[in-house]
């Protein structure tokens, strides 16, 4: 399933996740496999992290500042630091374009609304689960 992510990288590397995020790490292992997308511009430094970890069927994606990170933890609500996380199940027989796809459209839908001032508020803390049809 390492085309999940690659779906991901070439989708973004043809058209750009938006709002200046640009690929700035990638892990690939047999048993996990990330890519992060990084915005730095005047508000601070903003991260879209996307995880996959085959063996459990999972894909996280998370949008997220360092910044938050740090002021949350040293006041115990690291969480804080996350405005937006989705996980995603999926079967062993799942298409990974499809599941590519759908992640691509839920990342879009965050970086829309991706707030300019990194200091604001994580008001639109998003979690939601999906379970992709493996059919």
């Amino acid at each position: 399933m390492v085309e999940i992510l690659r779906h991901l990288e070439t989708f973004f590397a043809q058209r750009g996740p938006s709002g200046a995020f640009r690929l700035a790490d990638r892990e690939c292992a047999d048993d996990f496999e990330w890519i992060e997308y990084r915005r730095v511009d005047a508000s601070g430094m903003a991260l879209l992290s996307v995880s996959h970890v085959p063996g459990m069927h999972t894909v996280t994606a998370e949008l997220w500042w360092p910044e938050r990170l740090a002021k949350g933890s040293q006041i115990g609500a690291p969480e804080g630091a996350i405005e937006h996380q989705q996980f995603w199940d999926y079967g062993c027989t799942c298409e990974p374009a499809k599941l590519g796809r759908e992640i691509i459209d839920v990342v879009a839908e965050w970086l829309s609304v991706v707030p300019r001032d990194s200091t604001e508020p994580a008001s639109l803390i998003s979690t939601a689960r999906s379970v992709v049809d493996p059919g």
